[in-house]
């Protein structure tokens, strides 16, 4: 049962009726600060292009937040992230271990290690799905880029790229330190200093401590704590500018995860042939939580990265980006949700990967022309031990080893020409080749043990054009391919011809306005999008046998229609309003769900197609109201009020369009005191409680499957966290 039952879940009328009070007008995205007395917004630069320009000039959907955006927002992980930005959701239906990106509507739940959405440190990719909801720290700016982005960026950006831009040594000292409490054991304190070592030699230390009680609480005596969290992280980095013209830079990072179970409870099913749930999921657990004695999530991070750059002459520049991480994961699960054990889920992974990417880029003396060339090296190895065993039906761990390689390599190249004064032409091409190796102890259907390889190559264009109707309107037009890599199936009764899977691919097509509006008060901008998907990723079950026979095939297509809009303005000299609003209609093509068709009536031989995608919400809104003025009695300081509603529709579990989470609407509140040196805020999440569960899958019933000779069927929610709130303390020393 829930710790507090305080604050049950206001209806939508009054949340929108309390919102339109405290806001006005809509939340982070479009990041900037008030410069001078005009309240002038800040010109905020990006690098989504591999080079640095104002947001205003790149022909590219981008959602970006700053250092301040982060820190007040409470962005700590991709979760948070997912909720402020539009068309991007998060869900995790099992904690940390295995979370799932969306973003514009493209989601493939639980089809293997790849994702949809390409997630970056400093332009590094961060490989596996349990490596990413991490906790962010250190950033200096994070960059949201909708559309594919692989002529760039490179592999699994299909839907898009995020790349989380940490913060630089500086020649100057700097430390801070921050503390936060909050209820429900919320504990995070976090530092770091830097400044000049010696001449040309700089460096920046920092590190972190989070602690988060859980918000329900396990009926289980016999279990362990729920939704616990604890978290430990160290970063250092180094530069070094031995000349004007070098500079290189080295980060390592180490983080240490500790999670218990999250929470989560079973819900029966209420449609035809009891295996469906139809209707909007319900938000808290009937019967209370029950997880059984199991020890949680444990992961162990490091990652190291050095980069050189080297300006060759005063038009020439050459980069090199070179990482390896180090990510151990373990994690064990009482799948049951019940007082017995019945069902465990367990895995133990272990993943090296290491990079290389080389890049040229040259500018013209007068700037009107610009390429780039550039070549990548990738490879990544995946070894996972163990998986499922059931002691509730006699069933002993199977002690299974698997282990995946991958080998990328690929060369790029971009072309950007300024002509007729007002016109900019932008040509990108990547040339990717990937080959994977699979070897597992699982045995075929003649009882062999699988020894499984495969390779994939692909060009991921993207040409775009823009033209400055004046200095502060920017209309353009773009076309890409996306590309998400292939893999195979190792379950026993799969035929050979269904081993392997091939990748997937889009085409999308997007047109949009980037405006400065008000004398450089107001940026508006907006975009229209068409994806045309196919040779889309869905599970199947194969006729070589009655069970262990799912399998991941090429079968499904679908289309992606949707609008993106964004504002950020400044009122006067006190008031910040920042706006965003996603459209992404998202619907099956064509997909023959074999999971339906006992459901004949519902979905003839399976047949979804005009079905919505699942665990992605078609409507997303955000929006942030900042209030701040100086405070008198102190020199130097102000005071601010900042106030956040953040709202994603409903969510779809599966394919058949029955189940769903419902529409969410959170608000947060934020008042503060800062000045130069320090800051002080009380803070409340989620202010009127709403509980609608984040996600819902289609789940095993184990208990009830005893005896009757089949796995029974039940929906496994994670319900939502409650209302929270707390206290946030930072000092500041030092900087330029």
């Amino acid at each position: 049962m829930d710790k507090s039952f305080a604050g049950r879940r206001s209806s939508r009328s009054l949340h929108a009726a309390i919102v339109a009070a405290l806001v006005v007008a809509p939340p982070v995205g479009l990041q900037a600060q008030e410069r001078g007395a005009r309240g002038v917004l800040e010109e905020l630069v990006v690098t989504a292009r591999k080079r640095e320009e104002r947001l205003q000039d790149v022909p590219l959907s981008i959602t970006a937040f700053s250092a301040e955006d982060i820190e007040r927002g409470s962005l700590d992980t991709i979760s948070d992230l997912a909720l402020v930005t539009p068309g991007l959701n998060m869900s995790n239906p099992f904690g940390r271990l295995n979370p799932t990106a969306a973003l514009r509507g493209m989601s493939n739940p639980g089809v293997g290690e790849e994702q949809m959405v390409g997630f970056f440190i400093d332009g590094v990719y961060i490989s596996g799905r349990s490596s990413l909801d991490m906790l962010l720290t250190d950033l200096e700016r994070i960059e949201v880029t909708r559309g594919p982005q692989g002529a760039l960026y490179g592999r699994n950006t299909f839907a898009g790229a995020v790349n989380f831009v940490t913060r630089r040594p500086s020649d100057v000292f700097e430390a801070d330190a921050t503390a936060t409490v909050g209820s429900r054991d919320r504990q995070d304190v976090r530092g770091s200093v830097g400044g000049r070592l010696a001449d040309g030699l700089s460096g920046r230390i920092g590190g972190v401590y989070r602690s988060w009680g859980g918000y329900y609480s396990n009926d289980n005596p016999a279990g362990p704590d729920i939704g616990d969290s604890e978290t430990t992280a160290f970063n250092g980095s180094l530069l070094w500018e031995p000349t004007d013209t070098l500079e290189l830079r080295a980060r390592i990072m180490t983080s240490r995860d500790r999670d218990e179970n999250p929470a989560q409870f079973l819900v029966p099913p209420n449609s035809e042939n009891g295996g469906f749930f139809t209707g909007t999921l319900p938000s808290r657990a009937p019967n209370g939580y029950n997880v059984g004695p199991s020890d949680g999530f444990e992961r162990d991070t490091t990652r190291g990265f050095l980069m050189a750059n080297w300006a060759v002459s005063d038009t020439l520049t050459l980069e090199s980006i070179s990482a390896y991480t180090d990510d151990d994961v373990f994690y064990s699960f009482d799948a049951s949700l019940t007082p017995a054990t019945f069902f465990i889920f367990e895995q133990d992974t272990s993943r090296r990967d290491f990079s290389q990417d080389l890049r040229l880029a040259w500018d013209a003396p007068d700037g009107a022309r610009r390429w780039l060339l550039g070549a990548s090296w990738y490879e990544f190895r995946n070894r996972l031990l163990d998986n499922v065993h059931a002691p509730g039906f006699g069933q002993p761990r199977p002690n299974l080893t698997s282990t995946t390689q991958t080998e990328s390599w690929s060369l790029y190249g971009a072309y950007t020409m300024d002509f007729a004064d007002a016109w900019q032409l932008s040509l990108e091409l990547r040339y990717l080749n990937e080959a994977q190796r699979f070897s597992s102890d699982n045995v075929d259907l003649l009882g062999d043990p699988l020894r499984l390889k495969d390779d994939w190559s692909s060009w991921l264009p993207r040409a775009s054009m823009s033209y400055n109707l004046s200095d502060d309107v920017l209309l353009y037009a773009s076309v890409a391919k996306g590309f998400k890599s292939g893999g195979f199936n190792d379950q026993q009764n799969v035929f050979p011809e269904e081993r392997s899977y091939n990748p997937e691919q889009n085409w999308t097509y997007e047109t949009g306005a980037k405006l400065t509006l008000a004398d450089g008060r107001a940026v508006l901008n907006f975009g229209v999008f068409y994806v045309d998907w196919k040779d889309q990723q869905i599970s199947s079950a194969s006729q070589a046998g009655p069970s262990a026979n799912t399998y991941v095939t090429n079968a499904a297509a679908s289309t992606v229609k949707g609008i993106e809009v964004e504002l950020l303005a400044r009122l006067g000299n006190d008031w910040t309003i920042q706006a965003g609003y996603a459209l992404a209609d998202a619907e099956f093509d064509e997909f023959f769900d074999v999971a339906l068709a006992p459901l004949p009536s519902f979905a003839p031989d399976g047949d979804v197609s005009g079905n919505q995608l699942p665990r992605q919400s078609k409507h997303q809104a955000n929006m942030v109201a900042t209030f701040e003025r100086e405070f008198a009695p102190l020199a130097g300081a102000s005071w601010y009020l900042r106030s956040e509603m953040l709202y994603q529709s409903k969510q779809y579990s599966t394919s058949a369009n029955l189940a769903s989470t419902g529409d969410s609407t959170r608000v947060n509140l934020r008042l503060g005191l800062v000045s130069e040196r320090w800051e002080a805020s009380l803070w409340a999440r989620n202010v009127f409680d709403d509980r609608t569960p984040p996600v819902g899958i289609r789940f095993i019933d184990a208990a009830n499957s005893l005896g009757n000779g089949f796995f029974a069927r039940a929906w496994n929610v994670s319900p939502a966290d409650g209302r929270t709130f707390g206290a946030t303390f930072t000092v500041r020393y030092g900087g330029g």
